[in-house]
């Protein structure tokens, strides 16, 4: 029987402590890159979603030439804010832990981008808005996807709560599909399961580099 090399098993024994540190150390919170994209989130698409609701509920007339740009340009500004998000916050978390929930968010803010422009390319290309509105109860899903991997990591029963509402707010949109309310209905979850705890978030992030 071969004996394993005491440097290889010094070594193995550094990265279990190392491991264990990263454990005992992580305060469990996301850096503030990531609840600058949940605001970005909330806010573009969630203003995405009251000019539709205008504009489908007949209290807008939009200029003829804006129509065909009006699915593209939040996807597309999304997408530009995400690049300026990361290059103003580079620094990602520190903990083991803190790194696979930031790894969920950063996911689903890449989800979010892809399926945005994708259904609003392929309802500019159907010249139907309903075709974006099947992009809706999938963006809450993905939501509450990322806040339940939150509540699972930290036990915060609050998070747990923002998941669910996620959840029901996907299925509320999925009945709404094809209904002006829809795009209202989208607008207000936004607001409460992205935009606000997004906020929240920053703030105490910011608060906590500042103690």
């Amino acid at each position: 029987m071969i004996s394993e090399h005491p440097s290889a098993s010094l070594g193995q024994i550094r990265g279990d402590i190392a491991f264990v540190k990263s454990l005992v150390e992580d305060d469990l919170t996301l850096p503030k890159r990531d609840w600058a994209i949940m605001i970005a989130a909330g806010a573009i698409f969630g203003l995405m979603g009251v000019r539709a609701w205008l504009m489908s509920a007949g209290l807008w007339d939009a200029p003829a030439v804006w129509r065909p740009w009006m699915l593209l340009d939040a996807p597309g500004l999304f997408v530009l804010t995400l690049i300026v998000i990361q290059k103003r916050f580079p620094l990602g978390p520190k903990g083991t832990l803190s790194r696979s929930m930031s790894a969920a968010w950063s996911a689903v803010g890449l989800a979010v981008a892809a399926m945005g422009a994708a259904f609003g390319a392929a309802s500019w290309r159907a010249d139907d808005i309903d075709v974006m509105g099947l992009f809706t109860p999938m963006l809450f899903v993905l939501y509450g996807m990322a806040w339940w991997i939150a509540y699972r990591i930290r036990l915060q029963t609050s998070l747990k709560w923002v998941a669910f509402g996620s959840f029901a707010t996907a299925g509320a949109t999925g009945a709404l599909v094809g209904q002006p309310e829809l795009w209202l209905a989208e607008a207000i979850g936004l607001a409460l399961w992205v935009f606000v705890p997004g906020v929240i978030g920053l703030r105490s992030a910011s608060g906590a580099h500042h103690v």
